[in-house]
């Protein structure tokens, strides 16, 4: 047996650049998914729109059960292109919403998580901190915010 040293500073820059990735893919998703949203309330008559939403949550439900444990076992290109499917039929399946409530305001909720996560990866990108202790934070808001929407 050997007997290794690590050096703890690398592996946290390691990470906190790998939190910072994280963050700006979920800003470009969730800004897709709000883009989607946004396109069938504003666009689509109401009729086309919901059925344009089961179609999405039809296939939501197959992307789950057998699409992700397949991407799960593949290369990280393949898995961030089914990442962005995935978003575009996040956002066809919530498109119903559009038809309950304001667009501008989905749309605005959207907007609000992307922005949170591309700030969120900005500032570890640009200022190199490590903003892998965020995610705790994060979970509160996200909570919060799911307590005011109801």
């Amino acid at each position: 047996m050997t007997d290794r040293t690590y050096d703890t500073a690398s592996e946290d820059r390691m990470v906190g650049t790998f939190f910072n990735y994280v963050y700006s893919y979920m800003f470009k998703g969730v800004g897709l998914t709000a883009l989607i949203i946004f396109a069938l309330g504003a666009f689509v008559p109401a009729n086309i729109g919901s059925v344009i939403s089961i179609v999405g949550l039809i296939a939501m439900i197959v992307s789950i059960f057998f699409i992700i444990p397949k991407v799960m076992t593949g290369s990280p290109e393949k898995a961030l292109k089914w990442f962005y499917i995935f978003a575009i039929i996040n956002g066809m399946a919530l498109g119903a919403i559009g038809f309950i409530y304001p667009i501008k305001l989905i749309f605005m909720a959207f907007v609000g998580a992307s922005v949170t996560f591309g700030t969120a990866g900005a500032y570890g990108r640009f200022t190199g901190k490590d903003i892998s202790g965020w995610g705790k934070y994060l979970l509160i808001a996200l909570i919060s915010l799911i307590v005011v929407m109801i």
